[in-house]
């Protein structure tokens, strides 16, 4: 045999054993179909009247399970998201949890105003399905008495929350006031009016004068509010409501003349209030275990980029969907496999997780649902251009019994409770 064809023999048999290797291979993917993914329904508010506040937790938990899936998934599973927009209605809510249960869902979450949480938390016990709350926490997941299947509470709850409210009006703002009067705004629908009201006697009780005002449902001028806050001679002014209850008082306010303290503490996204802190910067604005975005975490960077890869708007309550898919994932890696009700519970009922600072730690116990909740407070810096925390860390176990404060700081502290 020539030398020639002797090399081309030998080349058509590399080839040959090439083809064949690869064939087996993909006979091998062929015979080896993808696991089962996880199953989870998100029950998210994008569309209601109060989208503005939740739709930003739904972007961010869907674009976590999106880059967890582009990761490879959880334990070599990927997670099937069904998503249903619960439009801020209650029986649009409980209608998802039907779906859910259709669907056979390992675990849901919710999002949305706390009205529609009793359709939905009744369709997930009759169906057995674990839910996570990614807003306020519902009374289901406080110590001592606590739902079976009910989980979380982003922005901590009515009376941990009010209590952390009230303790900071005390010691950072009436303590400097010769005379203090603590004026509170809410809007006329029950959560709202039922908070101001609660706050406005928590105050008393401690000794602060409060001017408790309910601004009708709709209102659009605010300027009347603001002048009887002015007559009545408040010094230090908060709000108990949503967004544009905090937009409208506090312009209205700018209108009248007042200098006094201006606080915002609010379940809403921070982006909201840019520009009025920088036209103000006595404004005191706090959230419920949120630290914003233009805290520039490594974290916070890498948030946004994704949300720019996928197209979704930027708030920082994507942080907050973003936290509760790190939640998520974690749950799903100690789950086993099947997925069972009763396995997710034992892991629920013994979860205590910690995302470094740029996150609220979680833990969860068979007599706590919820954990602690973390308060600090931020304003405007027009000298350095940016947004400085002004406040020290306020927290508050679930129920509300003990409020410790730590040093002020960027990130979440590390504390515990015993």
């Amino acid at each position: 045999m020539k030398k020639r064809e002797l090399v081309l023999v030998l080349v058509s048999a590399v080839i040959g054993v090439m083809l064949m290797h690869g064939l087996s291979l993909l006979s091998d993917c062929e015979a080896q179909p993808a696991l089962e993914p996880y199953r989870v329904g998100l029950c998210g508010d994008v569309t209601g009247p109060a989208a503005g506040t939740h739709a930003g937790r739904s972007d961010g938990f869907r674009l976590y399970i999106t880059d967890l899936n582009e990761r490879g998934g959880v334990n070599g599973r990927k997670i099937s998201l069904i998503f249903e927009d619960n439009a801020g209605v209650g029986a649009r809510a409980g209608a998802s949890m039907k779906k859910f249960a259709d669907a056979k869902v390992h675990l849901s979450a919710l999002i949305g105003p706390s009205g529609i949480y009793a359709p939905f938390f009744e369709e997930a016990k009759r169906a057995n399905i674990p839910a996570l709350i990614l807003t306020i926490g519902p009374h289901e997941t406080v110590p001592p008495k606590v739902e079976r299947l009910i989980y979380g509470g982003a922005d901590g709850n009515a009376i941990n929350a009010t209590k952390m409210v009230v303790k900071i009006v005390k010691e950072q703002f009436a303590s400097k006031e010769k005379t203090p009067i603590w004026g509170i705004v809410g809007v006329d629908i029950p959560v709202s009016r039922k908070g101001s009201e609660i706050t406005g006697a928590m105050g008393e009780k401690l000794g602060i004068k409060t001017v408790v005002k309910i601004a009708p449902l709709g209102t659009m001028d605010y300027t009347p509010i603001a002048s009887a806050l002015m007559d009545a001679g408040c010094n230090i002014v908060s709000t108990w409501g949503p967004g544009t209850l905090n937009e409208g008082i506090f312009k209205a306010l700018n209108k009248v003349g007042y200098k006094g303290v201006r606080y915002i503490n609010t379940p809403d996204p921070p982006e909201i209030f840019v520009e009025l802190m920088k036209e103000n910067p006595s404004i005191i604005y706090t959230h419920p275990n949120l630290i914003p975005l233009w805290a520039d975490f490594p974290v916070d960077r890498e948030i946004k980029a994704k949300a720019e890869k996928h197209g979704v708007r930027i708030n920082s309550l994507i942080k907050t969907g973003w936290w509760y898919g790190m939640v998520l994932e974690e749950v799903l890696k100690r789950a086993s496999w099947p997925v069972t009700t009763e396995n997710l519970l034992n892991i629920l009922d013994h979860l205590d997780l910690g995302f470094g600072p740029a996150f609220p730690p979680i833990k969860f116990t068979p007599v706590d649902h919820q954990g602690l909740n973390f308060q600090n407070g931020w304003s405007w810096n027009p000298k350095e251009k940016r947004f400085d925390v002004v406040l020290p860390w306020y927290v508050s176990d679930a129920a509300g019994n003990e409020i410790k404060v730590l040093p002020q700081s960027v990130g979440f502290p590390k504390v515990r409770f015993e």
